[in-house]
């Protein structure tokens, strides 16, 4: 896994020499890196390259994962073992990591009379091929067709992801 430093977040290197050096993120939280499978409550705001942010716990109660789970993409599930609560890290991940690389067999051209009326791009819907249904966006629309993709909007593109673990639960087993 790559991380990139922001100037205004430290580094993982930054968090383990605080956690060394015995500080303590807040009153009474333990400054112990996090072990694979705690249960952890994170905030997180997802960027991509460019900067624009794509979602945010920030304004909302902090989400609660499993460090070193499935719950969440991989990059960012694998980032939250050896952090240490309090201490902010910036990880930089490419699609790989992230939502996958981009499958243009995914992609598909309709004509838009078999598609729902009013129908625009960046729509989300689902739909039932072969017996299968999946969830699709709408990439590209023109005045008679409409490309719907299944990637998602994000696969093929490095993110930036700002995490902060809240609070942390020890791992059972």
């Amino acid at each position: 896994m790559s991380g990139t430093p922001d100037p205004d977040t430290p580094d993982s290197e930054s968090a383990d020499s605080s956690a060394a050096a015995g500080t303590t993120a807040s009153a009474g939280q333990s400054t112990a890196p996090v072990q694979a499978g705690a249960r952890v409550l994170l905030h997180y705001t997802a960027r991509t390259t460019e900067g624009g942010i794509y979602e945010t716990s920030r304004k909302r109660d902090p989400l609660p994962c499993v460090a070193g789970g499935r719950q969440l993409i991989q990059g960012v599930s694998q980032a939250l073992v050896g952090m240490v609560p309090g201490v902010p890290r910036t990880v930089t991940l490419p699609p790989e990591q992230a939502f996958g690389v981009r499958r243009p067999e995914l992609e598909q051209k309709l004509p838009l009379v078999s598609l729902p009326d009013h129908l625009c791009e960046g729509d989300q819907m689902t739909v039932t091929t072969e017996g299968e249904t999946i969830d699709v966006w709408v990439r590209e629309r023109t005045e008679e067709t409409a490309i719907v993709d299944a990637n998602h909007p994000l696969a093929g593109e490095t993110l930036v992801f700002e995490l902060e673990i809240v609070s942390v639960e020890p791992a059972v087993g």
